[in-house]
């Protein structure tokens, strides 16, 4: 409970995020990682590769697809269980307020040298924020 409120109190998205793969694997979490640890290969032969934003800094690869992790880090309010249920998640000015989530993802955008996979849910938070970025810019 109290690494929930500092979580919470402290909007550390990476701690957020960590508490929410617990609350939704819970007791199947040792497990889970008992398998990635199994099924784990060399990154040079391995056909698909799971690698976090931080570490893909400076890295690039032919292919990349981005999980929708990025929608919680910008928008932590979001219950996942209305994001999951939801064709399209409201933005709001919250995600200005949020450079580092925001470099992340714009890190994590451009590791792909040729094709980039992103959820529709994803890609309409980008639009939508871009677009309230421009009304602001065009109202001041």
């Amino acid at each position: 409970d109290s690494l929930v409120k500092y979580a919470f109190a402290a909007e550390d998205a990476e701690v957020a995020g960590l508490i929410s793969i617990v609350n939704v694997y819970g007791n199947k979490l040792p497990n889970i990682l008992s398998d990635i640890q199994v099924h784990n290969e060399p990154q040079g032969s391995a056909n698909v590769l799971l690698i976090t934003g931080h570490r893909s800094k400076g890295l690039e690869w032919d292919n990349v697809v981005l999980a929708d992790d990025y929608i919680y880090s910008l928008l932590p309010h979001l219950d996942r269980e209305d994001v999951n249920k939801a064709e399209r998640v409201p933005v709001c000015h919250e995600v200005f307020g949020r450079d580092q989530e925001a470099n992340l993802l714009y890190v994590s955008l451009t590791r792909a040298r040729k094709l980039l996979g992103i959820s529709p849910k994803l890609y309409y938070i980008i639009e939508d924020a871009e677009a309230l970025r421009q009304n602001e810019t065009e109202e001041a």
